[in-house]
């Protein structure tokens, strides 16, 4: 998982016995989940840097990309070489009001632009958005699965 905070999304795969990794620009995050779920492998990585990484058959993204909007080709590139060839990105994204300005709205101003970015090095298994009937003030959230082409 990329942005695993402390590892609490990715703490939920501990049951299936295979082996998980989580990364933040965070030391204090890492820190904290090391100690929390010893049995995840964690560490520090900023994914808007260009390096040699391990490849995965499944990278998780969660709430990433208004973080790093003003580096996207470059996260983009790093996501796509994380994940191993026929391997998936499964990306969970939660969107303002739309109709809003947000920051980031003119790299990333809906869901669809984002699917955009995704389908160069991906391609579509899932596109799913949801709104939340008990925050009518928020926008939706962005369930997305790809497939590296």
């Amino acid at each position: 998982e990329v942005n695993c905070g402390i590892g609490f999304f990715l703490s939920n795969f501990l049951e299936m016995g295979i082996n998980l990794t989580g990364t933040d620009i965070s030391p204090t995050a890492i820190s904290q989940a090391k100690q929390k779920f010893p049995n995840i492998n964690f560490f520090v990585d900023d994914i808007r840097c260009k390096k040699n990484r391990d490849v995965y058959g499944m990278v998780l993204v969660s709430s990433l990309f208004w973080y790093i909007f003003d580096h996207i080709d470059i996260v983009l590139d790093n996501l796509a070489e994380l994940v191993m060839p026929n391997g998936y990105l499964f990306v969970v994204e939660c969107f303002p009001l739309l109709d809003k300005q947000f920051i980031g709205k003119e790299v990333i101003p809906d869901p669809d632009a984002l699917v955009t970015y995704l389908s160069e090095s991906f391609e579509t298994v899932v596109d799913g958005r949801i709104m939340r009937s008990e925050y009518p003030n928020d926008g939706p959230i962005f369930y997305w699965l790809g497939r590296k082409k």
